[in-house]
């Protein structure tokens, strides 16, 4: 006879599923328990990791450079107005690059021709928060009647 600890040993349910109602069971008996704490080597081990796996020597670095909602951004920690995980805009820092100083936040680079990712200087146009706002509100106009148009309700086209 096999015994429970020794190698070769296969549990009667491996492989196996629960049924649904077993499993219904399972995580309704697992509400509001919590996980028992773990120990403060434990965190100093997983912290530890943690820091050794961050920008390049992560193997999902793709070398700072994401897209997000068909925006292009740019990993720079060290920029004054970044978002919490250290992203710029890349729209942004070329009009930045162009003007030579920090665009502010109610300044808005917005694209001419309403692609997201083209982010050619030609193709930039730097606008106050209120002028951005009030040339997509135009667009949405009727000239004749001053009225929305019909399937208008989005504020950005």
């Amino acid at each position: 006879m096999i015994d429970l600890f020794s190698k070769g040993y296969v549990p009667w349910n491996k492989g196996k599923r629960a049924s649904l109602g077993t499993r219904l069971k399972m995580s309704t008996s697992r509400l509001g328990k919590k996980l028992p704490p773990l120990s403060k080597q434990h965190k100093k081990l997983l912290s530890d990791k943690a820091k050794l796996k961050t920008g390049d020597k992560n193997s999902n670095w793709k070398g700072g450079r994401i897209i997000r909602n068909g925006y292009i951004k740019i990993y720079k920690p060290d920029h004054p107005y970044c978002n919490d995980l250290g992203y710029v805009m890349e729209h942004r820092l070329v009009m930045e690059e162009h003007l030579g100083r920090y665009l502010t936040p109610e300044e808005v680079v917005h694209h001419r021709n309403g692609v997201k990712n083209d982010n050619r200087l030609e193709n930039l146009e730097l606008l106050t928060d209120s002028q951005h706002k009030s040339y997509h509100v135009i667009g949405r106009r009727d000239q004749l009647t001053g009225k929305f148009k019909k399937g208008s309700d989005r504020f950005f086209e």
